[in-house]
């Protein structure tokens, strides 16, 4: 993959560094923050990070409803800053704090809510960097035929940095499973056939940042951002997005 895919924006200087320390301190200090736990394989585990929701419609992901509620002056001033660099609409946002590197976000895709034609996600990161990591959920032949901005068609595998954020490209691993610890196995396509190889990609979001994921983003794309061993301070990111309607 010689050139990310044409769906993600990365701005590094959505906020200046003054704007995104203030707005880092007042999020972590004013925000009632939730803790909550979900089940998998059989088991109750405790949420990996906290969370708060804002919108006009309630929210529910994870065995979680979040409750319908406004904007607050400040968060509703980052939206708009948000909507004038995007260029597009959004009424809610999902905040998660991530206390240390133990923090993490598992692989998925933001497609569960009725977008009403809008279905653009901006990520505006705030605190410590942390890695976000991006794969095909197919392999190359199976994605939508589209091109790169240099003419490459996505799925190509050639690693590549970028100046505005550490842009790193390459295949992801071969086992990498979604939500599964460690990857597992796929299965491989007709007639006993080895699965195709996904492409993938990582950005370190860094504090100020704004990642923009339009278009087919989340139709033909997941991300995760996954723990660390690095010792890493508090960073809190804000999705927003547009719901049209409650999705529960």
């Amino acid at each position: 993959m010689s050139a990310p895919p044409p769906d993600f924006r990365w701005l590094p200087e959505a906020l200046t560094p003054a704007e995104a320390d203030a707005a880092l301190a007042a999020l972590v200090d004013e925000t009632p923050w939730e803790s909550h736990t979900f089940s998998i394989f059989g088991r109750t585990v405790a949420m990996p990070r906290r969370i708060a929701f804002y919108g006009r419609f309630p929210y529910a992901y994870s065995g979680l409803v979040h409750p319908a509620r406004p904007l607050t002056p400040r968060l509703d001033a980052l939206r708009e800053r948000v909507e004038a660099l995007s260029g597009h609409p959004f009424n809610c946002v999902l905040l998660n704090l991530y206390r240390d590197g133990h923090d993490a976000m598992g692989w998925h895709s933001d497609d569960d809510y009725p977008h009403g034609g809008h279905p653009a996600v901006a990520s505006l990161n705030l605190g410590a960097t942390r890695r976000f990591r991006v794969q095909a959920k197919r392999g190359p032949k199976s994605l939508t035929a589209r091109s790169g901005p240099s003419g490459a068609p996505v799925g190509a595998s050639r690693p590549r940095r970028e100046a505005e954020g550490r842009l790193e490209v390459s295949r992801a691993p071969r086992n990498a499973g979604i939500g599964v610890p460690n990857g597992a196995p796929r299965r491989g396509g007709s007639r006993g056939e080895a699965p195709e190889p996904r492409a993938g990609f990582g950005l370190d979001l860094t504090h100020g940042g704004l990642l923009v994921m339009e278009g087919r983003s989340q139709q033909d794309w997941r991300h995760s951002v996954p723990r660390t061993a690095r010792p890493v301070g508090v960073r809190v990111n804000l999705t927003f997005r547009h719901m049209a309607g409650p999705n529960g």
